[in-house]
């Protein structure tokens, strides 16, 4: 286990420092009036791209070496998918971060379609409540916990670029709830999950060397939505696979960040502004 996540670590590192070093001057079409820019001077936004490289780098390795996490088919066939649907959801992000001409509506619909994707790829759902009273009627309607899978991952994805602006911000809550993620993996013995969450945690403190707190390199809607919809996934599938993780566990973990997205969504509509809109009153 400690190789996989030395391989993430030191993967993310060089990663992001070339990505920093060659891709420093398209940082300057940035312009200097945007809503959530705090910094000054030219700052690459294509972080997210080496902390996504460095996870993948690792959870390769753990593929090739690790003999418990590949001898079942159909664990490397969910290993494979959610690295395909995750690299789908950061290249979403990181067209808007080279280019800042995809709108928030494309990268919505975008990231919905790959909502779906995992949904049936991966067979996702929340079977439960853990509410005796309201599950005996939920597993009656399956399509509710499929609706309740969708709008998490949706929302957690989208969620994560909301608390992006600060040095260090949103990369240190995903460290936390990595953390937190990889214990409990451990504990209910899933080793799939555990090693997923903790090369996410490898390459994200990683890409934090050089990010927090001299800012020489940000995240962006790439990481952001790295972060957000990954950690989406292992929320899911922990509640879904272990009757003994409870429904609420994800939900607590990630109180933040929901109540970030609504109220921020709440403030933006009651002043008559798109939901969409960036601003910096986060």
């Amino acid at each position: 286990m400690l190789l996989y996540i030395l391989v993430s670590f030191l993967a993310a590192i060089v990663s992001v420092f070339f990505i920093r070093r060659y891709f420093r001057k398209h940082a300057q079409s940035y312009a200097e009036d945007a809503p959530q820019r705090f910094h000054h001077g030219a700052i690459p936004r294509l972080g997210g791209t080496g902390i996504f490289l460095g996870w993948l780098l690792g959870l390769v390795v753990a593929l090739v070496l690790d003999a418990g996490l590949a001898a079942k088919a159909s664990t490397l066939g969910s290993v494979l998918g959610i690295a395909v649907l995750v690299f789908v959801v950061v290249a979403v992000g990181t067209a808007e971060d080279y280019t800042q001409t995809v709108t928030p509506r494309w990268r919505l619909f975008l990231t919905a379609v790959a909502a779906i994707a995992a949904i049936y790829w991966l067979g996702l759902t929340v079977p439960r409540l853990d509410l005796a009273w309201v599950d005996s009627w939920w597993v009656q309607w399956p399509v509710l916990g499929v609706l309740l899978t969708f709008l998490g991952l949706i929302g957690l994805t989208h969620a994560f670029n909301l608390i992006d602006g600060y040095n260090g911000l949103a990369g240190t809550v995903a460290v936390l709830i990595g953390l937190s993620y990889a214990y409990v993996s451990f504990k209910v013995g899933d080793r799939e999950l555990l090693i997923m969450s903790a090369c996410m945690v490898a390459a994200t403190v990683g890409f934090l060397f050089l990010n927090y707190p001299r800012g020489l390199i940000f995240a962006g809607d790439g990481g952001s939505y790295f972060w957000g919809f990954l950690l989406a996934l292992i929320g899911i599938l922990l509640v879904q696979r272990h009757a003994q993780v409870s429904a609420w566990y994800p939900l607590l973990l990630l109180i933040y960040l929901i109540w970030e997205t609504v109220f921020s969504t709440y403030r933006k509509l009651a002043r008559g502004q798109s939901p969409g809109m960036a601003d910096a009153l986060h």
